[in-house]
């Protein structure tokens, strides 16, 4: 069941929805199928209106991704992952473990991930924010940020903490020129040209 957060200043108390009441919305066809959101924290949050240099980016990632993957694993693009009672956010990009028939019927956990990537431009406040700490409390090993304004990417791993003190405790910056390496459940599968991501 789903709780209340904190009062606001106004007197006004928000409701957390659960994943399931969430999931529960869609499958009654709540949404239009114009509405891009996902939920952040019980939240109901509207995904960033997406624009060609970001399109690019995710293409493009996932592409070079399928390329080196070994077998036993997918490349699955702005499709949902389950985090706990209240996140089911939509990231652009997951690398988790196959096959792909196991995702039939559920969506996939913060266990099944190998690597996790957002492609910001906009949302990048939120990204290397809210979800940096989300997807660390949850122990998504890496985190990539492609920073399309920076022109980087940015890799986090080692996850600790939980709730607002979880961190990723290193971080790698790749510019322009250089090629990030790709490492899959601790084992460095290739390299990509940060060139070749960006738009």
């Amino acid at each position: 069941m789903s709780t209340p957060t904190q009062t606001t200043g106004s007197g006004v108390v928000p409701y957390r929805l659960s994943v399931r009441q969430f999931e529960t919305m869609i499958d009654a066809g709540v949404f239009p199928e114009t509405a891009h959101v996902e939920l952040l924290g019980g939240r109901l949050v509207d995904k960033m209106t997406k624009n060609d240099p970001h399109d690019f980016a995710v293409d493009s990632f996932g592409d070079s991704l399928r390329r080196v993957l070994p077998g036993g694993w997918i490349v699955r693009e702005e499709k949902s992952l389950r985090l706990g009672a209240y996140w089911r956010p939509e990231p652009d990009i997951v690398v988790v473990r196959g096959p792909r028939t196991l995702y039939r019927n559920r969506t996939p956990r913060a266990a099944d991930v190998a690597l996790l990537i957002e492609v910001a431009d906009s949302s990048y406040a939120k990204d290397r924010g809210l979800k940096w700490r989300t997807y660390a409390a949850a122990g998504i090993l890496v985190y990539a940020i492609v920073h399309l304004a920076a022109r980087r990417v940015e890799v986090y791993r080692n996850p600790s903490g939980r709730g607002p003190l979880a961190r990723y405790q290193e971080i790698e910056i790749y510019a322009e020129g250089t090629e990030v390496p790709i490492v899959i459940d601790g084992v460095k599968i290739g390299r990509l040209a940060v060139d070749d991501l960006l738009p």
